[in-house]
């Protein structure tokens, strides 16, 4: 252990003076009492391997209040053809009148709406919150395009229509699904579905447009 401890002195006084802080925090998480989930993941992260940080762990980086974690849903690569989800074909009901759905359209620029395999974190709003208020607990570091979210959107819905699996990660019960994306322009707005009397609405806001949210967020993970 002497050994390994002078290594470790050699090695510390050769860190940057900017870096000290980093290698502090890090340290502190190691001896806290979540040491074991924090080298856990940290010896997964120096191999490369994909880290399974627990709802604790992440709560603690991006410093979530007011959003919880309610769980990880997995979306194969998907696409289906712009023509069908437009005309409803899909094996489930599309309204297509709500606000924005003609942006909505617009941000469809190919003849497929597609996305990559990835994964959706799912929060639920523990209160009504701002955009910015929910940026503020997530650190969103980048952001998927409208047409891959609704890409996302349109498989977790076929899952439901499909009684195949509960596991979509979506509310039916006509609370709002909401996601921030990438719009065509450039600018991140904010896009949202919900069941409303059998029909999946689909809408679409500039970011602080809307006013408070409520139901639930979903992040987009690339796997």
């Amino acid at each position: 252990m002497d050994n390994m401890l002078g290594k470790i002195m050699k090695l510390v006084v050769t860190v940057r003076e900017d870096y000290l802080g980093t290698l502090v925090d890090l340290l502190e998480k190691v001896t806290s009492k979540d040491a074991e989930n924090w080298m856990k993941n940290l010896r997964l992260f120096l191999r490369k391997e994909s880290v399974d940080w627990d709802e604790k762990v992440k709560s603690a980086i991006r410093n979530l209040k007011n959003l919880a974690l309610k769980e990880v849903v997995t979306v194969p690569g998907h696409s289906v053809k712009r023509a069908d989800f437009l005309a409803g074909n899909l094996g489930w009901t599309l309204y297509k009148g709500g606000h924005g759905f003609e942006k909505i359209e617009a941000e469809l620029q190919h003849d497929t709406i597609s996305c990559s395999i990835h994964s959706r974190e799912v929060f639920t709003l523990k209160k009504s919150m701002y955009d910015r208020d929910i940026q503020a607990e997530l650190n969103q570091a980048s952001y998927p395009t409208v047409e891959e979210v609704v890409a996302s959107l349109i498989f977790r819905i076929s899952m439901w229509a499909g009684g195949k699996s509960s596991k979509h990660g979506l509310l039916v019960n006509g609370r709002p699904n909401i996601e921030h994306a990438r719009a065509f322009d450039g600018r991140i707005v904010a896009v949202f579905c919900e069941l409303d009397n059998g029909e999946w609405c689909f809408y679409y806001y500039g970011f602080g447009e809307y006013g408070t949210w409520g139901g639930q967020f979903s992040c987009m993970q690339a796997l």
